[in-house]
């Protein structure tokens, strides 16, 4: 059964009836995110299934693809950048559950056996954002002219170690 995704849900009682959610949250809706975003703006896909394992570990799996306006590192513009990720969560409600986890699963603690979906889909979203996003071509930034550059274009060859050896030699002597 397909659900969209809603404010809060109990998730174990999701996984119980083995619900799928999907829905396109607008990235002005996520506040955690938004300080990361260039303007407003963007695509979300989401989809997030809830099910048990065979050993009746309750999880969310799901898959995330957004393009956002982010900030170039570069020129400092707006690049819209395409993002996704898959995750498998297993639900959690204690600390003592964590340990038991198998490598498949990264935990999602729930307090009140209650979330939100969106918050889940927001998390893994800030998780999958570049560090340095950058145009995929060049973006036109220029790098400074020193003040030796030649009239022609041809840079004049700076040697910054060359200071050093001289002084080296001079101590030496």
């Amino acid at each position: 059964m397909s659900r969209p995704l809603s404010k809060s849900a109990d998730p174990f009682e999701l996984a119980r009836q083995g619900s799928l959610l999907e829905g396109s949250p607008a990235p002005a809706d996520m506040a955690r995110l938004a300080p990361s975003l260039a303007a407003d703006g963007g695509e979300v896909e989401a989809r997030l299934a809830c099910n048990r394992d065979a050993a009746g570990q309750a999880f969310v799996a799901g898959h995330v693809a957004a393009r956002l306006p982010l900030v170039c590192q570069r020129c400092l513009e707006p690049v819209a950048v395409d993002v996704e990720a898959d995750f498998r969560l297993a639900l959690v409600e204690s600390e003592s559950e964590i340990a038991r986890l198998g490598e498949e699963y990264e935990p999602l603690m729930v307090e009140g056996r209650s979330v939100r979906p969106l918050d889940i889909v927001e998390d893994e979203l800030i998780l999958a954002l570049p560090l340095a996003p950058m145009h995929a071509e060049p973006c036109g930034t220029r790098v400074r002219e020193h003040e030796g550059e030649k009239a022609s274009g041809e840079a004049e060859t700076r040697k910054p170690f060359a200071d050093l050896a001289d002084l080296m030699k001079s101590k030496h002597s």
